[in-house]
């Protein structure tokens, strides 16, 4: 079984279910906001149109090989830039 380290247990939780099933229970708990990370999390996010804002920052240091933050998608989703 997953588990977080003992110093997170009041900042961060694991969560298992289809977003919209996520999303919904978060909601019922009061939840606002959630803050996403991970290209194929923030993919799935994209897919089911519940990311309405982003915050991209860029960090000098190679990681290597990794997940893409915007794959493929099935229809275009429009953002208006905020600040730069």
């Amino acid at each position: 079984m997953e588990s977080l380290p003992r110093e997170m247990a009041f900042k961060a939780e694991i969560v298992k279910g289809s977003l919209n099933d996520v999303i919904s229970e978060l909601r019922a708990r009061g939840v606002e906001n959630l803050y996403v990370d991970g290209g194929k999390v923030i993919q799935s996010f994209l897919r089911e149109d519940l990311i309405d804002e982003m915050i991209i920052t860029r960090v000098p240091v190679l990681l290597g090989d990794g997940i893409p933050l915007f794959g493929k998608m099935d229809a275009m989703k429009q953002f208006t830039r905020q600040k730069t």
